[in-house]
């Protein structure tokens, strides 16, 4: 699996600010509910708090990307059993199959 390194730059102490602080305060409330509790990531100073805001981003990406790879995977499965079962089926069951399709559209 991949690692997924985030770094942000220009951000606005306000803005950005508030974005970081809810996002880790989550993280942090969710690490709080574990049994046992985990340590909650750094809130201040400022730069803590980024650093804080990137590990959490981070996560994000990386569950995506899990998402994304098991949706791959699913699809190359249904992809492969789609076309062994169009080998075995005869002539009159492929055209069955085709006229249940949507249209093709028109060029």
């Amino acid at each position: 699996m991949p690692t997924f390194a985030v770094n942000v730059t220009e951000a606005s102490a306000e803005r950005d600010g508030q974005a970081a602080r809810y996002i880790v305060n989550q993280e942090n409330e969710r690490r709080a509910s574990l049994d046992p509790p985990g340590d909650p990531l750094p809130t201040t100073p400022a730069e803590a708090l980024l650093t804080s805001y990137e590990t959490c981003l981070a996560q994000t990406l990386d569950s995506a990307h899990e998402s994304y790879a098991l949706q791959a995977v699913a699809n190359a499965a249904e992809a492969a059993e789609a076309k062994e079962r169009w080998v075995i089926s005869s002539g009159a069951q492929r055209i069955a199959s085709l006229n249940e399709l949507e249209p093709l559209p028109a060029e």
